[in-house]
């Protein structure tokens, strides 16, 4: 780290006897050093908060107290805006017209555009070389610009727009009869086991080979920090030990499945702000029916809360309202954390709770895929409230008989599978049911989003602490629903453009 520092100083002193402006030399040399780990990311943990908390406040004090904008001549004044106009029009034409020359779509185009306009410290140090007259003016220009610019980059150049209208895949319209591909999220050697037995789970087989796509996300730290997303393929020196044992890891669950299953590793590198963005991007461009995301809490054996990661709860969150396909939260804390559990069990027991919407659908069509294991013994619980009539003719209740129907239609003798339904009258026979459920099974599958009107949720909507878990995702996880279930929350994809015309309409 000194020696760093004694380059920077080298480099600008340098730059200012070949005639130079001093931070030019510095400016090049942070260019050549890479910005993900060890050696980037060592830099920033070290000086991001004096740098951004404390230097560069003090840089832009500093030029604020020059500018003088009442010593600014109107001649001075519009010589210098007509000349800030000229360049700013210039640059972005030149930068739209070879976006659109490289085939760039429209928007992206426009906002590459605006931002080559962006102004920052550098130009002020720059600036500085002017009269004082020129330089308040100069700067008062470089306020609109990139004032201005700002917030329209922000809107159009938000990446995730993409996957709004993107009529995504799930589970429940995956044919049975060809590929399952799953996108897998890894973020610490700790999910890896838990996430191979949830694929094993999910019955790889000659009729509906499963491709997994595995992302091992690292977090990178810093408010400047370059995001990267490498497939493994091409980076087989540069993958960090953990990314190592990450990899061979699926690797070897594919060799065991000898051909069902196919394994496509990347690595990620990015902030948590832009995590989703990784995810979503592989998501989309590999046609993914499912992600499965790890939960950003870790547990005791006894149930009680280990550990926690803001980081990957952000991440989480930012996958449930963007991702194109449908999620699923993995919380382990059960026999799935095992490495190869399921080779070790001759009676596997999955339960999947039933209120009814689109994501317990999905949460369905995974345990039906499950159930056709021969091993795992699969029981439906669906909960009612006490003098409700489940043929309710409404679009939601038509669908959930549907698939109700289909699935006592396909359990017909098979003891494996079973259906049973549970009466309530409101959210505390809701709370009995499910810990009722408590060590009897060793996965549970449940929907993420219910209507919180519902009688069946009444005193449980008010109490959910964690959102992106849901009502019943949120009751068996917590500290209260002891023991060593481990659940699966389901999130079935929407269609954004529906829900756009519905509330243009409404």
């Amino acid at each position: 780290m000194v020696v760093l520092f004694l380059a920077v100083i080298v480099s600008g002193l340098f730059g200012h006897i070949v005639g130079l402006h001093f931070s030019l030399g510095p400016l090049l040399f942070g260019l050549v050093i890479p910005s993900g780990p060890p050696l980037g990311s060592a830099i920033i943990e070290k000086l991001d908060v004096i740098t951004d908390w404390v230097l560069m406040p003090l840089y832009f004090l500093r030029f604020g107290l020059t500018v003088d904008i009442f010593a600014i001549g109107i001649q001075t004044f519009y010589r210098v805006q007509f000349i800030t106009l000229i360049a700013a029009v210039g640059k972005f034409l030149g930068a739209f017209l070879c976006g659109l020359f490289y085939q760039m779509q429209l928007i992206d185009a426009i906002c590459l555009g605006f931002v080559v306009n962006f102004q920052g410290i550098l130009e002020l140090g720059l600036y500085k070389i002017l009269s004082d007259e020129s330089f308040s003016a100069m700067c008062i220009s470089l306020l609109i610009v990139t004032g201005a610019t700002t917030p329209i980059v922000r809107y159009f150049g938000d990446s995730s727009r993409r996957y709004k209208f993107y009529h995504g895949r799930t589970v429940t319209h995956s044919s049975p009869n060809s590929e399952l591909r799953i996108l897998v999220c890894i973020h610490d050697e700790e999910h890896v086991p838990s996430a191979i037995n949830l694929l094993g789970a999910l019955n790889p087989s000659k009729q509906s080979p499963i491709g997994v796509y595995m992302l091992h996300q690292i977090e990178l730290t810093g408010s400047n920090a370059i995001p990267l997303l490498i497939p493994h393929k091409l980076t087989k020196k540069l993958s960090s030990r953990d990314s190592g044992h990450v990899i061979n890891a699926f690797k070897n669950f594919a060799k065991d499945y000898e051909g069902l299953v196919s394994v496509f590793p990347f690595i990620a590198l990015s902030p948590p702000q832009t995590m989703h963005n990784d995810v979503c991007s592989v998501a989309l461009e590999k046609g993914t029916s499912l992600i499965v995301i790890p939960y950003y809490k870790r547990y005791h054996v006894n149930g009680e809360t280990q550990s926690t990661r803001k980081a990957l709860r952000i991440a989480n969150q930012n996958v449930l309202d963007k991702a194109p396909c449908s999620v699923a939260i993995l919380v382990d804390r059960g026999p799935f954390e095992s490495p190869r559990a399921l080779w070790t069990w001759t009676s596997y027991a999955v339960a999947v709770i039933f209120l009814g919407g689109a994501d317990d659908r999905e949460a369905l069509a995974v345990g039906v895929r499950m159930a056709e294991l021969p091993y795992i013994n699969l029981t439906l619980i669906r909960i009612l409230h006490d003098g409700e009539c489940p043929a309710a003719h409404s679009d939601g209740n038509i669908l959930d008989n549907e698939v109700l129907h289909d699935f006592r239609a396909n359990i017909s003798g098979n003891h494996r599978a079973m259906y049973k339904e549970e009466l309530v009258t409101g959210g505390p026979g809701t709370a009995t049911v499910l810990r009722s459920l408590e060590n009897q099974y060793e996965l549970v599958v449940v929907g993420r989003r219910y209507d919180r009107l519902s009688p069946i949720l009444s005193g449980l909507a008010e109490w959910n602490e964690n959102e992106e878990l849901g009502v019943i995702g949120d009751v068996l996880a917590s500290s209260d629903f002891l023991g060593n279930t481990t659940i699966l929350v389901v999130q079935q994809h929407t269609d954004h453009m529906l829900n756009e015309i519905e509330n243009i309409l409404s």
